[in-house]
């Protein structure tokens, strides 16, 4: 008897090279980033892409969805973090680092701000669409405290 995981449903995709993913809080879809710039919003259920966007005009390394599921955010070689509507998928805001490419995002738990990676560490204020702290520290990896302190 295996203990290990199984697979559930799988697609081929034929000269794509996804580099990210990240469910909904929800379960009911995921968004993915490739190397080919591509954003797309996938009905996990049945492995049909809801929509594309090509908006990235490098490899998207990090996707994540926002708490609520209002929205979710991509960032890329680019320099750039997109900020795209839930439901209709349409672009709502593009901020550039002003450092380099950004690697990583990971929303706070009160969807409220994020934090993105590129050669610092950067939080990013949804309601005030500003930056509210850098940090000159490179770093791998990001993810905030359950309580959203820290």
């Amino acid at each position: 008897m295996s203990r290990g995981f199984s697979v559930v449903r799988s697609k081929q995709l034929p000269h794509k090279k996804v580099s990210c993913c990240s469910w909904s809080s929800d379960g009911t879809l995921l968004v993915t980033g490739s190397e080919d710039n591509f954003v797309e919003i996938w009905n996990p259920n049945t492995l049909d892409i809801i929509a594309t966007r090509i908006s990235h005009t490098g490899t998207v390394y990090c996707c994540s969805w926002s708490p609520n599921g209002s929205c979710f955010a991509t960032g890329s070689d680019d320099k750039t973090i997109k900020l795209w509507h839930g439901q209709s998928f349409m672009l709502l805001e593009t901020l550039n680092s002003p450092n380099s490419k950004v690697t990583r995002i990971s929303w706070s738990p009160d969807g409220n701000q994020f934090v993105y990676l590129d050669s610092s560490i950067v939080i990013w204020d949804t309601r005030s669409h500003s930056v509210v702290a850098s940090y000159p520290i490179i770093a791998v990896c990001c993810s905030w405290s359950p309580d959203g302190t820290q």
